[in-house]
Formats: C-alpha cells, sequence, structure tokens
C-alpha cells in the first residue's frame, strides 16, 4: 500500500468519524490528509469507493487477528467467542454522536453490503475451519445433532450476526455467550463434558 493510500485512508476515517459520510466531502478529507484532492480521486475515485476502502481496511485488519483466536485459546468455543465479540465488535465503536453513527451505518448498509456479505463468508470459512479440527480432536461430535460442520457454521455466524444487529452491545455479548453455550451442550461428546 503506498503511504499516500495509508494517509488520505487515515484522514478519511478522521473526517467521516467526525462529520459523518453525508457531510464530508473528497474536499475536506484532502484537507485532514493534507493530500490534493487529484491524488484521493486518482487513487479511489469517488468518496463512495474510499468508504468501501475503509469498510475493506477494517475488514482485512479482523482476517489478520484469526489465527490469534485459536492460538490464545485451547477450546473451540472459547477460540469462537473470542473470534465472534471481536467480529461483533461495532465497525464505528469510538464515535459518540448518534447523527454521525447513524448516518455512517446507513451509508455502510446502502454502499458496502457486498463487502459485509464476503466478510461474512471468510468468517463462516473460519469457523467450519475451526469446528473440523476439533472435531478431528474428538472435542465435538456432529454425530450429536443433524448438522454438517459446514451447515452448523452458517448457522452460527447467521446467529451471531442477527445477535449483534438488534441487541445492544452489552446485551448482545451475554446472548452470543449464552448461544454457544447452548451449541457447546449439544456438539460435546460425553467423553469430554
Amino acid at each position: 500500500m503506498l503511504a499516500s493510500t495509508k494517509t488520505i485512508l487515515n484522514a478519511a476515517r478522521q473526517c467521516l468519524f467526525q462529520h459523518g459520510y453525508s457531510a464530508s466531502s473528497i474536499a475536506m478529507i484532502s484537507r485532514y490528509a493534507g493530500i490534493s484532492r487529484v491524488t484521493i480521486h486518482k487513487q479511489f475515485g469517488s468518496k463512495e469507493q474510499l468508504l468501501r476502502a475503509l469498510v475493506r481496511q477494517e475488514h482485512h485488519d479482523h482476517y489478520s487477528k484469526l489465527a490469534s483466536f485459536v492460538e490464545a485459546h485451547d477450546d473451540v468455543w472459547q477460540q469462537l467467542e473470542a473470534m465472534l465479540l471481536d467480529w461483533g465488535r461495532p465497525l464505528f465503536e469510538e464515535i459518540t454522536d448518534q447523527l454521525v453513527m447513524s448516518d455512517l451505518v446507513k451509508s455502510c448498509s446502502d454502499l458496502c453490503q457486498d463487502i459485509f456479505d464476503a466478510h461474512a463468508e471468510v468468517i463462516t470459512e473460519f469457523v467450519v475451519a475451526v469446528l473440523k479440527r476439533a472435531e478431528l480432536e474428538q472435542k465435538i461430535d456432529f454425530a450429536l445433532q443433524p448438522l454438517t460442520p459446514e451447515e452448523f457454521a452458517d448457522m452460527l455466524v447467521v446467529t451471531a450476526k442477527a445477535i449483534f444487529t438488534i441487541s445492544p452491545m452489552t446485551g448482545a455479548k451475554q446472548a452470543l455467550i449464552n448461544n454457544l453455550a447452548i451449541y457447546r451442550a449439544a456438539l460435546t461428546p460425553k467423553s469430554v463434558a
């Protein structure tokens, strides 16, 4: 990544997080970055593409942490809990202005849904790998219920996404933990329990 690209993305983040998507412009982001509008247009094309690049960057930062969740915990359920809680962390959690937050959430929902869907697919693939490894190590047993690891991972990710979408962050964390406890009980072989 070019140094100017990083500078632009950091400046866009600051500008968007302070003013929101609707109130921000390439000219404002240019002032924040100390880089010409022409350079920003050459690298990103539009404010929409800049927002999409920011969302992609957030997701890539999350991807880089996936292995650490496995390394940090021996228990499959702790691995999944840590990863899902990090994934469910609001993208704009440091924004305190509710109008700015609402504007960014709506803009991302309108302009970046394909990126969020692709990210959920990566998370699902990660969950499948964790589940299959745990099954090989006989820590979980899919014979105890009628779903494959892939179907179970899809259900787990969709459920986690729904929990974080409709629950306040504090309630979402406990709801996710409770949900994982149910899954743990359903998949843990008697010899491990």
